[in-house]
Parts: C-alpha cells; structure tokens; sequence
C-alpha cells in the first residue's frame, strides 16, 4: 500500500488543472519574486537553511556557515548588496538579481537530517546533520515549479545554474551524458560548448561560438566518419558549418540567417556527435583519430 508520505509527495507535484489544459499565463517579474521569497519562507521554516544562515536559539542567535553577516555574505558572492533579507528585499530584485538569489540558495540548501532537540522555552530543533543533495533536489523541484512560467521560460539545473527552458526530447539530449571516447577532443568541448549556449543572457555570438566548438569536434571526428555513413552525409554535413558563416569567415559564405537556425545548428551538431561517437564504439574503432 502507498504510504501517505509517497502519496502526499505525488500530489504536491503534479500537473492542476490549468497547467494540464494549457490555460496558464505567463508570470511577470514581481510575480517571479513573490513566488522566490514564498519558496525561500517554506525552506526556511522546515529549517533547511539552517545549516547556512545559521539559528534563533533562546540563548542567542547561532551563525551558520554564511556567518553573522548574511548581508555582507550576499555581496561577497553575488557582488550586490542589500539582497538580504529575503524575505523583506524580494520586492526590489530585479531580473539579474532574483536569478542570482535562486542560484545562491540552490548553493546553500540542505535538508535536516539529525540533531537534537532544545526544549527550554520551545526553542525546537538544532540540526547539526544535513544532506544538500536532498535538499537541492527539493529546492529545484519547487523553483522550477515557477521558473517555467516565467518570460520565454527557465529551469534550475542540477548544477544550479538558471537556463532558458528546452522542450523535454532536448533537455535529454543536452541531459544525456556522451561515452567515454575521447575527453580532450570530445567530451570536454562538448560539455564546454553547452554550457555557453544555454548559459543565461547569451547572446549570438556566445551561441555561435558554442555551434562552432561543436562543428569542431565534428572535424576531430570526421577521418573516422567515412566508415560509418555515406560520403555525401558526411559533405552536407560540413556545407552547414562551412558555407553558413559559422567557422571560416569568407566573402561567400551565408550570414544573413534568422538567428534561430543556430538552434537548428546546434541540435544536429551535438546529435549527430552523439550518434557518431556511439557508432565509433559500438564498431570498436580506435578513441584517438589517427592525423590527417
């Protein structure tokens, strides 16, 4: 039988009616900051954050690991002062600074997980074991709750970083982890050219810089490529990077494209890498391209 736990966790997120139908609208940004300062209030209260901000003891205030100075804590990270409290500065965050804040907190929740209980005067609980992941975990699932809805939509990565949103079959493609092959001339560019392209605030050039570093492992790949698809895949294939104004910048090249085919670019970049370099394995060929 399902536990009220388990029950409880399956309804607290799912999908109501609006959302399954559609019919939510978009957030503006006081709204994306109200739905921040009740999301930080709730942590906060099932003391999630005491491991950070520290406690309220009777015998006295208890500093966590952001110190006595919270304020000054904010700033040295988030190089922005009067951020703190959350609960009272919320109001005035701008953009920059709500995604700041949901990124720092990410850093710094951790869920309770033993401790010992003070009675005097119902002082409550003082936790000295917490777990983050757990609590990370939990943070992302409510942050994301709000951050879909907001502008064109965002999302909290595990890594804690605040990114425009994918449909669901890209988020798994940008998710999916490539095969240990070649982690100097593969995994890492790839991992580096993501990163760029979906960081928050990117502009065309961040995101033709990531489409380029991925054109370029193509072309670490590309000695290799003949073996497994036909030659002339492999030509259209470089066409897009070459005569699109992508890689080498000559008079001929195509460069007054709609921005939105370097999403396009991309998706079939990091795709076929991911396809060609299982196909490399599974046909148990060398990780290292011999020099051409």
């Amino acid at each position: 039988m399902q536990s009220a736990v388990q029950a409880n966790k399956r309804d607290m997120s799912r999908a109501y009616y609006s959302r399954r139908t559609g019919r939510t609208t978009g957030i503006d940004l006081a709204t994306l900051c109200d739905a921040l300062q009740c999301t930080y209030a709730a942590f906060a209260e099932k003391q999630y954050f005491d491991e950070a901000f520290g406690k309220n003891c009777v015998d006295g205030y208890i500093p966590g690991r952001a110190g006595s100075d919270v304020d000054g804590f904010f700033l040295r990270r988030l190089g922005t002062r009067g951020l703190w409290p959350v609960t009272e500065k919320y109001k005035y965050y701008t953009e920059d600074n709500a995604f700041d804040v949901i990124e720092l907190l990410h850093d710094l929740v951790s869920k309770p997980v033993s401790g010992y209980r003070h009675d005097y005067s119902g002082c409550g609980m003082h936790y000295d074991v917490f777990d983050q992941l757990a609590g990370q975990d939990e943070f992302r699932t409510d942050v994301d709750e709000f951050l879909g809805s907001y502008g064109g939509g965002f999302e909290l990565l595990v890594s804690g970083e605040v990114v425009p949103s994918l449909s669901p079959q890209l988020s798994i493609l940008v998710s999916n982890e490539l095969p240990k092959f070649d982690p100097v001339h593969v995994e890492t560019p790839v991992h580096h050219a993501i990163a760029a392209f979906r960081k928050r605030g990117a502009g065309l050039e961040d995101r033709k810089n990531a489409v380029v570093e991925l054109a370029g492992v193509l072309e670490f790949l590309r000695p290799r490529m003949r073996d497994i698809i036909h030659k002339k895949d492999e030509n259209a294939m470089f066409t897009i990077a070459n005569d699109f104004g992508l890689r080498h910048q000559k008079n001929s090249q195509q460069t007054d494209y709609d921005p939105l085919w370097l999403n396009w670019d991309f998706y079939l970049f990091l795709s076929t890498i991911h396809v060609l370099v299982r196909l490399l394995i599974k046909a148990q060929l060398p990780g290292r391209m011999r020099k051409t």
